[in-house]
């Protein structure tokens, strides 16, 4: 029985990983349809060993960690994310029971195309504007009204008759993939970090809190009703596609593509007919969405804690193409794991080129069974990075080569180390490597550690190549000439680096955990243990067991904090930087 204790819990602890970095960081490290299936086996596991569910597991839950910078707000009737399906069996059921409970003559469905954006709801009183909130946890939501006010096509007084006295009108926000890419190529033109996906410009402007920086991108943004969770009367809708017609007379965007069907096959060639079609729609789409058209019959069939019954969404299947592996190359990575790296022959995913793929370590690459000339499946879903599923054994061996393992570090050439407990091969020389410092130090001054602008990769990496900078101590030595020695950096572009620097010393002792870079110790760990120790002297006086007491650090974390801290190097480095920054507990 401890054993089924130790998967559910580790099961909850991946999701809630998984959900930190979508929600909080707008980062997809593992697709929807990979997510949906740890939600369902944590969900069988729950109900079968029930003695060990909870209510603070993830499949009781429905939003996210919230920005310390909004004010929240309670929505009036919960915000529900809805039930997502990849088998067809599952709109089978989901059909059969709607079917089973309605009262109705007529059984009618609304399909709809399921936009990727971020979901809004937007409150109206008398016809006026008063507050918009994200989904949040469900229950609340993050105010983003100075946000939402200067997207053109939310209007700000509902238009036409018969405007309820209250109503709560439910969205997506979204940006068309013709801006986005316009955008994109506007950031290149000026040299600048272009956006990985539509998701995090929108999850990232509407959480902003200075609308000056935020308006040049709100301004391409849209918001497309697909319904409503409250209204004044409330009887004044009868029919979910009509009452989506009366939103589009009060002002507001909706889906062209919304249709109403009576039977199983119409609804599925609708499915079938939306993915063929995904890839020429001007916004991304990732299913179907099939609501019960009746509002009776949706109030008759209710919720559950987490999905409303009477709708569900059928996600499109992750797409795979098949390509050829051109080469292989390694590199080291932030804490010195060799890494190596597919060179492919280039293929096309909705318009997103991939020419490389990281194989993340030695073991997963022998594990995969790549050789130089395999013929391999690659695998995306969304916005998710691709990743090699695996080897086509069909094609002929021939003309494959096997990979040699480097025995040298492929930057500095100092002799790798192999852990025979995990088997990856390590360059251990931390102080002479240029790939390590520089991500070392980029990791130092990113977004959730000290987050100082201006300090990328460009800059970090003509730095530490003209020996100027070896630490995230020699950034704060930096001056005005020294910066200007750097090709492209100015007098202005000195002095805001600079003053950035001067301004970014305050940090608080989460994030600076987390950016003393300690092996597999990210932010949510860095996190719990800002939450056990009070002061830096307790953290580095500390042994494995105290480790081990420390919420969601298991035995190899333990080790990691402890071999972190037994090095006198790392004592000095942190005491010193502990001098420069202004820590805050």
């Amino acid at each position: 029985m401890n054993c089924i204790k130790d998967i559910i819990k580790s099961l909850r602890n991946k999701i809630e990983l998984y959900e930190y970095f979508y929600n909080v960081l707008n980062i997809s490290i593992i697709s929807d349809q990979e997510y949906d299936k740890l939600i369902e086996e944590l969900t069988i596991l729950e109900k079968k060993y029930y003695k060990h569910d909870s209510s603070n597991s993830p499949t009781k839950k429905i939003g996210k960690n919230f920005s310390n910078e909004l004010k929240i707000r309670n929505h009036i009737f919960p915000m529900l994310s809805l039930e997502s399906v990849y088998n067809i069996n599952n709109f089978y059921n989901f059909y059969s029971f709607v079917k089973k409970n309605n009262s109705e003559n007529n059984l009618k469905l609304c399909c709809e195309l399921k936009i990727d954006g971020v979901a809004l709801s937007i409150l109206y009183k008398y016809g006026k504007l008063v507050h918009a909130l994200t989904r949040g946890d469900g229950y609340s939501g993050e105010d983003v009204t100075h946000n939402l006010n200067i997207i053109k096509n939310v209007p700000n007084i509902l238009l036409g008759e018969n405007v309820p006295e209250v109503l709560e009108v439910r969205g997506e926000v979204f940006m068309l993939k013709s801006d986005f890419n316009s955008l994109n190529n506007s950031l290149k033109r000026k040299t600048k970090k272009i956006f990985s996906n539509i998701r995090n410009i929108v999850s990232g402007t509407l959480r902003r809190t200075n609308i000056c920086k935020t308006s040049k991108f709100v301004r391409r943004l849209f918001f497309c009703v697909y319904g409503y969770g409250f209204a004044i009367p409330n009887n004044c809708f009868v029919s979910h596609y009509k009452m989506l017609q009366k939103m589009k007379s009060f002002g507001f965007s909706i889906n062209k593509y919304n249709v109403l069907h009576k039977n199983k096959k119409k609804i599925l060639n609708f499915f079938k007919k939306s993915f063929l079609m995904k890839n020429k729609i001007n916004f991304e789409t990732d299913g179907i969405v099939i609501k019960t058209d009746s509002i009776n019959l949706q109030k008759q069939l209710g919720y559950n804690n987490k999905f409303p019954k009477w709708a569900i969404a059928i996600k499109f299947d992750t797409e795979n193409l098949i390509t050829k592996v051109l080469k292989i190359t390694f590199e080291i990575g932030r804490t010195g794991i060799l890494t190596p790296v597919a060179s492919l022959n280039p293929i096309n995913f909705s318009g997103v080129v991939v020419k490389n793929v990281s194989l993340y370590n030695i073991n997963q690459m022998k594990r995969l069974g790549i050789k130089i000339g395999s013929h391999v499946l690659v695998k995306r879903s969304g916005n998710v990075i691709p990743k090699i599923v695996r080897v086509i054994n069909s094609t002929k061996t021939y003309f494959k080569k096997n990979i040699l393992l480097p025995v040298n570090c492929p930057s500095c050439k100092s002799k790798l180390f192999l852990n025979n407990c995990n088997k990856l091969y390590r360059c251990l020389n931390r102080v002479f490597c240029a790939p390590q410092k520089e991500k070392l130090i980029l990791h130092f001054f990113s977004k959730n550690a000290l987050n100082i602008r201006g300090i990328g990769p460009k800059i970090i990496k003509k730095l530490v190549f003209k020996g100027i900078v070896n630490s995230p101590l020699d950034i704060f030595s930096l001056n005005k000439k020294t910066l200007c020695q750097i090709e492209n950096i100015n007098e202005k572009s000195a002095n805001n680096i600079i003053n950035r620097l001067n301004n970014s010393k305050k940090v608080y002792f989460a994030n600076f955990i987390y950016a003393l870079g300690i092996p597999e110790i990210g932010l949510l760990l860095s996190k719990n243990i800002s939450k056990h120790f009070s002061s830096i002297e307790e953290l580095i006086h500390s042994d494995y067991v105290d480790f081990l007491k420390i919420k969601k650090i298991g035995k190899k974390n333990a080790n990691n904090l402890m071999f972190f801290f037994k090095s006198k190097n790392n004592i000095k480095y942190i005491k010193k930087l502990s001098k420069i920054l202004k820590i805050i507990f």
